[in-house]
């Protein structure tokens, strides 16, 4: 095949899709033109093919000629999610229990999605990185482009078409965007988490943004087992200003990835390094476009046709034997039907006995004993993530202890206020709260409560 010269790279993000053109240059490449599209009020990545007019007028405005790219999506399009997997060498065994834990731990609805996963990882990991995508998003993509005469060859994570380098600690790659960062997590050289975090100002890594990261990677860090320290690196524009001593106090030692574009546009520049480094080296992880969300079922070898045939063979004989053995048995089975026809009233009863258990199994089904209790605790925690449970121990009582970590002691004493206030609860006390260690703000905490039963 042909090498590709020149290839576009196209990054849909909120409501801008940021182009670049770039052309190989040996073991390099170099940025032609690029520019970014405002998508028209109302419309967004959900609903591209409204737009379709407007963004070929663009196109040919900017001079962009390419007709094959490569395309990045945000990750607030995608959901991520690290299952624990036995190595599988077999891609359709590996492809069957990769769905059935999906399915089990996220109640996925495969009509609705396609999925992709770091397939390396399997072979020596027991664990697996699993990125989804709705299908309604995919289709609005491969249609926009298809109006516009341009053919996806790659669709994957934006950040992802970066050079995320890997080292023997636990990295965590910031990859900055106009009105957010990507926190893409590496351990043991591989991909565990994708995650983004939205800046508080759009013009600089701010101390509170840094903080912000630097607490959602220690919550990744605690459900991943982490238990060395995380090294950052700064993909972007801030990238020099991470060197700065407020910023410094916060993240520690950060190495500066500045991005090898410099239009002063962040989103274009990260459309060039998607589109240079897929001309240079081919992406192999997370193709949403011809993903292992499908896997090809592998094609029958001739012991297996040989196998097959044996059976439908033995089978015609089986067949064969039991009419000839046919007549024989209707005296037998005229018996067994005057048996039955003397259980008439025990099974009617038994039948009345599964009906009553049926609707009650339902009734209890949709109404669950302390329903409104378990929604009041739910909602007693803050949608943010500065604390979170990590264990629940109840007895017969309905008495409990939750068990949990926090990033400070004011959020551990405002949930315990919240669920004092709660008729739903009684004997609500705060039984232990402390820091994790030095220089954290980390707490652990434990929480005692009882469901009132004439709540329910």
């Amino acid at each position: 095949m042909k090498p590709i010269k020149t290839l576009l790279g196209i990054i849909f993000y909120e409501q801008t899709i940021g182009v670049a053109e770039v052309h190989r240059s040996g073991t390099s490449f170099t940025v032609g033109r690029c520019a970014t599209y405002p998508l028209a009020g109302g419309v967004t990545v959900e609903n591209l093919t409204t737009n379709v007019n407007g963004f070929k007028t663009f196109l040919k405005e900017k001079g962009f000629k390419a007709g094959k790219a490569v395309v990045g999506i945000s990750a607030n399009q995608t959901i991520s999610s690290l299952l624990k997997l036995p190595p599988i060498n077999d891609p359709q065994v590996r492809y069957s229990t990769i769905r059935m834990n999906l399915e089990r731990k996220m109640e996925v609805d495969f009509s609705e999605i396609v999925f992709d996963y770091d397939y390396r990882q399997v072979a020596g990991k027991d664990s697996v990185l699993v990125m989804m995508l709705l299908k309604k998003t995919l289709a609005q993509i491969k249609t926009l482009l298809a109006e516009v005469k341009i053919v996806p060859l790659h669709i994957t994570p934006a950040s992802l078409g970066l050079d995320l380098a890997a080292h023997s600690e636990p990295t965590c790659h910031v990859v900055e965007y106009p009105s957010s960062f990507e926190l893409a997590l590496l351990q043991g050289g591989h991909l565990t988490a994708l995650q983004p975090v939205v800046k508080e100002s759009n013009e600089s890594l701010t101390p509170e943004t840094a903080t912000k990261i630097t607490q959602r990677v220690q919550r990744l860090g605690f459900s991943l087992g982490l238990e060395q320290p995380v090294r950052y690196c700064l993909w972007g524009r801030d990238a020099a200003a991470a060197n700065n001593d407020s910023l410094r106090q916060i993240f520690g030692t950060v190495d500066n990835r500045p991005l090898k574009a410099s239009s002063g546009d962040l989103l274009c520049d990260l459309a060039a390094e998607l589109a240079g480094r897929s001309l240079l080296k081919p992406a192999e992880q997370f193709n949403f476009l011809n993903g292992r969300h499908d896997e090809t079922k592998p094609a029958l070898s001739s012991q297996w046709i040989w196998r097959i045939t044996a059976g439908v063979v033995l089978a015609a004989i089986l067949i064969g034997t039991f009419a000839a053995g046919w007549r024989s048995d209707l005296k037998h089975i005229a018996d067994i039907q005057k048996e039955l026809k003397g259980i008439e009233k025990q099974v009617e009863a038994a039948q009345e006995m599964i009906d009553q258990v049926s609707y009650a199994r339902r009734w209890f089904r949709k109404e669950p004993k302390y329903l409104k209790n378990l929604r009041q605790l739910t909602l007693a925690f803050p949608e943010n993530s500065d604390i979170w449970l990590t264990g629940l121990e109840i007895d017969p009582s309905m008495e409990q202890v939750l068990s949990g970590r926090a990033v400070n002691k004011d959020a551990v004493l405002d949930v315990v206020e919240t669920l004092q206030s709660q008729e739903e609860f009684d004997n609500v006390k705060l039984l232990h709260i402390q820091e994790m260690g030095r220089g954290t703000d980390m707490h652990d905490f434990r929480i005692n409560l009882q469901y009132r039963k004439e709540a329910n």
